[in-house]
């Protein structure tokens, strides 16, 4: 008897002793699976028992939120130590003939650049079976549309613990409207830039560095013709749920063809986020330019914004955005609204 009672008290401890292991969800997530195969859950009581229904820890969504607000916060600095690839396309509505025009680059064609007195001397030396040709291709040009597909790769490099280069390159492939070409597409001028970005602590990055206009154009009306180059620097705020900054940079020609006009343009690109819970974010980023080399018109100046999300397909992070901008300056001629689609793939660091 004695024996049989052993044997029944050491039964009746083995459950009390695997409960408390099992039931505590912080100290299960904190264990590997054993070499004999996972462990069995704990068994949930029921409601129909008279037990409280069961409730899954929520440690998780936490954890998977603040992970997406953190990839957000990076995709959306240029200057992040995260690679990505946007593919970024710009819609422009209703080009029309300008009413001066600058034949400085790409010739007739290019109805964005035509100034008065260069027209002029153009209409002295055309006989007047070309002249009408040309204003009837004038005529003929209205309520075009011009398209513009962005494709920036983003690459950080570590340097050192203290520095990092980051490059980004903007591949330009151009559908544009011309006055005796139709629609033309190609290749526009590629433009790589160089930012070296010291580590610091705070809410601000800062980085500087060259950046150079390729005259890769595969038509002339798409591009420059010159190789071009000069200073850019950007700086990023971030804190909380917002983001915000603005990239600068000015490029003058130096080579290239001779029969091309002189290049010496200016970019500021100021940029604001505010991410909202479920990857969700708004967004404005104007692209605001000016071409020195003009007489007048010098300045394009859009404003607008949309809003994107952040999402995970199938393990990749990327995120898309819908953005609008109507142009409160700009030459004349060229279109009053802008529609911005904005594909991009985000390749964070493996367990960082």
């Amino acid at each position: 008897m004695p024996h049989c009672l052993h044997w029944l008290l050491a039964l009746t401890a083995l459950p009390l002793a695997a409960v408390p292991v099992l039931a505590d969800p912080m100290l299960a997530d904190g264990m590997g699976e054993p070499d004999g195969g996972p462990a069995a859950p704990a068994e949930q009581p029921s409601p129909e028992a008279g037990g409280p229904p069961p409730t899954a820890p929520r440690s998780n969504e936490v954890s998977s939120e603040a992970e997406t607000e953190s990839l957000a916060a990076s995709s959306q600095n240029p200057i992040a130590d995260l690679i990505s690839v946007p593919f970024q396309n710009n819609t422009t509505f209703g080009l029309n003939p300008p009413g001066v025009f600058d034949v400085s680059n790409g010739g007739l064609d290019d109805v964005f650049n035509f100034d008065a007195e260069q027209l002029r001397k153009l209409q002295r030396s055309l006989d007047p079976q070309k002249l009408r040709q040309l204003r009837k291709d004038l005529r003929n040009y209205d309520d075009e549309t011009l398209n513009v597909l962005n494709i920036q790769p983003v690459i950080p490099i570590k340097l050192s613990d203290d520095l990092t280069l980051v490059t980004r390159t903007i591949v330009p492939v151009v559908s544009k409207p011309t006055v005796r070409q139709g629609q033309v597409w190609g290749l526009g001028d590629i433009n790589p830039t160089f930012f070296v970005v010291p580590s610091t602590k705070g809410p601000w990055t800062v980085g500087v560095g060259p950046t150079v206009l390729l005259p890769t154009a595969t038509n002339d009306v798409l591009g420059t013709g010159k190789w071009s180059a000069g200073p850019a620097a950007v700086a990023v705020y971030t804190r909380g749920p917002w983001v915000a900054g603005g990239l600068v940079s000015q490029i003058w020609s130096f080579a290239g063809e001779g029969d091309r006009g002189s290049v010496s343009s200016f970019l500021v690109q100021p940029f604001l986020n505010y991410n909202l819970p479920g990857g969700w974010y708004l967004t404005s980023s104007p692209v605001i330019t000016a071409n020195w080399e003009r007489a007048r018109d010098q300045w394009t100046v859009p404003l607008g914004g949309g809003v994107g999300r952040i999402f995970t397909v199938g393990g990749q992070p990327m995120s898309v955005a819908l953005e609008g901008y109507g142009n409160v300056a700009k030459p004349s001629g060229f279109g009053d609204f802008t529609a911005r689609v904005t594909f991009k793939l985000l390749f964070p660091k493996k367990g960082g």
